[in-house]
């Protein structure tokens, strides 16, 4: 099988001519078929050609030239369209056998008949060679016109571009659907370079590929290009192109054959739907990601972390100042003040300092970031040019950073929740990345609408804070209002904690109570908010009334127990509460379900005070049953008092807690203030889950006080001796002045005890930063105040203590009363 041009060039070889004509296909293409046959065939040859011509077939047998023989074939010719739509005739050649002629021509019966009776044997009786080459010939001509046909019909009506490039890359053949993608009209396809009409954005490395093919031979199957045509020189374009190398029969390179298919609107979509799932991952991102804290700063940093580097080079949250105050004011027009909480750059020291030299900022009327705020809406700055950049920049500095930073495009987004604007979010990119577009738009709202949520209950909550520390501030006892005792040595320390809830209902108070008595109480309310704040504050309220009372201690958390438990606010509370003498040092202490109270001797040595811890307030539906404790405090030993976030951290026992408070008490002491921060600052480490409490009060006898007690025979003619005592101990303390006053007024309460009480009598005279004379008796009822008739001759005696006492009063003790006043001691 061969082909020529309508001039008898001969432009294909195949291996079956090769095989018949004895050449191989270097030393037949492009020569005349007149060289196949023998000198005689020219006639019928260019009869062929003629046919050939007129789009007419040709059948007949020629001698052939087939290396020193002359055989005679048959030659069949088939008149095409090549590829190229140029006409070429496809030729076939078959054995005529020896002394073979033309059809029809003379001797064709005798060589005829030569050729049968010089057959074998065997095949007098089979169908002549002829005929068999015949019908292959045929065959073969046949499947020649159906190649021909569908080659025709692919280069014509292929909806993909076809291509074939010489070894210079320029271009042989195009089809129609390749001249419509690269706008360019077919002809003027021919003998370019494939480079000048395909523009790419690779640097060359698509003309390296091809040159890599036409060396290699592997083929290139679906490559997607990128770039522009000549006859489209506005409109990027992708392409996908599949490659192979063309060769000659004789294995010589001839170019390349290719087909390019234009993906772009296809690639579009697929970059679209990725683009989308992209936001759709940047979205989850923030809301996985973003609000994982009620800290502001923490949630912006948050936001950035996100946004940077999977969605832009550079982003920057900025707050409005104004956020804390009680009232939003209008910002149409006045310019808005506005502090950065966190920002970050893809590396780029130039872009890092925007937002690095500008932690406070104000926005004028007419800014974007102004514009932002005041409208609610985000602004695209698709193109940072100049016009846009005076938009955006609040300074000259802040100008010349932003052209500096490489940054070509920005969105700004405002923080949006419950119909008010709390700042605003800005990313950029450089012109390393595409630049920011409206789907970008979208995603910076959406990421803004999520950081808004979650800045916005930051924002409640630390309103919240405010007011709930300040409510417990103010409701914890100040330095300036803590009893003063002589002897009596007082520190305390508060911390909220630093978690998401940060305030709690840990409290103390140091209540002054009659006498030289000081009540001291720390408690620790459920929960971790404004309202456990303010039960706390109620708590302490009730406490501070029912001491008032002078009721004993147990009494007193059993009274608060039932308060609590009538109460819809405070549902579970702990309290320690002890009653200390500053003069005897006498301690009364009792415990409603918390930590033991501990004991730091003068020498260091500390021990756990074994209370009875109780039942928590709230908890128990019965009576409570609290225990008193009672003990004298060592002189110059220091009360502790604590809530559990002092000693008690998650996945740790509370002893252990307790064992390293008593380390740090033991260390060397100093005064109660430097051994209260020493434990404040060693076991409250910042960063601490819970709140706490410590109260530490250290008492120590004065060679100033004075304390006698004495037990009066319930006799009348016991009151003499009661004065006698009297005189004598307050001569003793060098009280000379307050002899008379203090044996008139003690007598007449001892009087009323012999009358009206029963039982075992005492009086106890103490002295401190007063004179206060007690009389103790086994009877419940409280004596009342009246006013005698002119005629009486008694009932005039607690008149007469009300008025020459600086203060009196009663209160119950667990088997009676005891009743006292209060004596101001002389200045000087």
């Amino acid at each position: 099988m061969f082909t020529t041009d309508h001039a008898g060039r001969i432009t294909a070889w195949g291996d079956r001519a090769a095989a018949v004509f004895g050449r191989p296909a270097a030393a037949a293409l492009g020569l005349d078929w007149d060289v196949l046959f023998g000198p005689d065939e020219s006639g019928r040859l260019t009869d062929a050609l003629a046919r050939a011509r007129q789009g007419l077939p040709y059948s007949g047998v020629l001698t052939a030239r087939s290396g020193d023989r002359l055989p005679s074939l048959t030659l069949n010719c088939s008149p095409l369209t090549g590829v190229s739509g140029d006409p070429v005739l496809a030729c076939s050649v078959s054995g005529g056998g020896p002394g073979a002629v033309a059809d029809g021509g003379p001797g064709a019966a005798d060589a005829e008949r030569n050729a049968v009776a010089n057959a074998e044997p065997d095949a007098a009786n089979a169908e002549p060679d002829v005929a068999k080459d015949t019908e292959s010939d045929a065959a073969e001509r046949q499947r020649a016109a159906v190649r021909a046909a569908f080659v025709d019909e692919l280069v014509g009506k292929s909806p993909f571009g076809l291509l074939m490039l010489d070894e210079d890359l320029r271009f042989v053949l195009v089809n129609d659907s390749l001249s419509a993608i690269n706008g360019v009209p077919v002809e003027a396809h021919t003998g370019r370079l494939v480079g000048d009409v395909m523009l790419t954005e690779d640097g060359g490395a698509y003309e390296r590929m091809l040159r890599e093919t036409l060396r290699t031979g592997e083929p290139v199957t679906g490559l997607m290009v990128r770039g522009r045509t000549e006859g489209h020189p506005d409109a990027d374009r992708s392409w996908s192109v599949s490659l192979f190398r063309l060769a000659s029969c004789d294995g010589r390179v001839r170019g390349l054959g290719g087909i390019v298919v234009d993906v772009t609107d296809k690639q579009a979509a697929l970059l679209e739907a990725s683009a989308a799932r992209g936001r759709l991952a940047l979205v989850n991102a923030a809301n996985t990601r973003v609000g994982t804290t009620l800290d502001m700063p923490q949630i912006a940093e948050e936001l950035i972390s996100v946004a940077v580097p999977a969605f832009a080079d550079l982003a920057v949250v900025k707050i409005r100042e104004d956020l804390f105050g009680d009232t939003v004011p209008d910002v149409s027009g006045t310019p808005i003040r506005l502090r950065r909480l966190a920002g970050r750059a893809m590396d780029n020291p130039a872009s890092s300092s925007i937002f690095r030299s500008h932690g406070e900022t104000s926005q004028p009327p007419g800014s974007v970031l102004h514009e932002c705020m005041r409208t609610g809406g985000a602004h695209l700055l698709a193109d940072i040019d100049d016009e846009a950049l005076q938009a955006l920049a609040h300074d000259a500095e802040h100008a010349r950073l932003v052209r500096g930073s490489g940054l070509t495009s920005m969105i700004v987004a405002p923080f949006v929740a419950r119909g008010r604007v709390l700042g605003v979010a800005l990313f950029g990119r450089s012109d390393k990345r595409d630049p920011m577009n409206v789907e970008d738009l979208k995603s910076a709202e959406e990421l803004a609408a999520r950081t808004a949520m979650c800045l916005d209950n930051a924002l409640a909550y630390s309103n919240e804070r405010r007011i709930a520390v300040a409510l417990q501030r103010s409701m914890l006892p100040e330095d300036e209002v803590i009893p003063r005792r002589p002897g009596l040595e007082v520190a305390h320390h508060y911390r909220p904690s630093s978690n998401a809830a940060q305030v709690g209902g840990d409290w103390f108070d140091v209540i002054a109570l009659s006498g030289h008595r000081v009540a001291f109480a720390v408690g620790d309310v459920m929960g971790h908010d404004l309202h456990a704040a303010a039960n706390m504050g109620q708590l302490r309220t009730a406490m501070r009334t029912l001491a008032q009372l002078d009721l004993e201690p147990a009494d007193l958390l059993t009274r608060l127990d039932e308060a609590v438990r009538r109460g819809t606010a405070t549902r579970y509370a702990t309290c320690v509460y002890a009653v200390c003498d500053t003069v005897t040092r006498e301690c009364s202490i009792v415990s409603a379900g918390h930590p033991p109270p501990l004991l730091r001797h003068a020498d260091g040595t500390t021990e756990v005070l074994a209370v009875s811890p109780g039942v928590p307030l709230g908890v128990s539906t019965d009576d409570p049953g609290f225990a008193v404790t009672d003990i004298v405090l060592p002189q110059d030993a220091t009360l502790v008092l604590y809530t559990d976030g002092l000693v008690e951290h998650r996945g740790e026992d509370i002893d252990v807690g307790i064992d390293r408070l008593r380390t740090v008490l033991a260390e060397d002491g100093g005064s109660v203030r430097d051994l209260c921060e020493r434990v404040a600052t060693r076991l409250s480490p910042a960063g601490a889950e819970d709140d706490l409490a410590v109260l530490m009060a250290r008492l120590s006898t004065s060679p100033d006080h004075g304390f006698a007690t004495w037990l009066v025979d319930p006799r009348p003619e016991s009151v003499a001796g009661v004065r006698a005592h009297l005189r004598r101990t307050l001569h003793a303390w060098d009280l000379p002045d307050l002899v008379d006053a203090t044996t008139l007024l003690a007598s007449e309460l001892v009087t009323n005890a012999l009358r009206y009480a029963h039982g075992t009598i005492e009086l106890r005279l103490a002295k401190g930063a007063s004179l206060v004379c007690e009389v103790a008796d086994g009877d419940l009822r409280v004596p009342r105040r009246r006013q005698a008739g002119p005629d009486e001759e008694g009932g005039r005696g607690l008149a007469v203590v009300s008025e020459y006492s600086r203060s009196w009063g009663t209160r119950p003790t667990a088997d009676g009363k005891i009743v006292w006043f209060e004596l101001a001691l002389p200045q000087g």
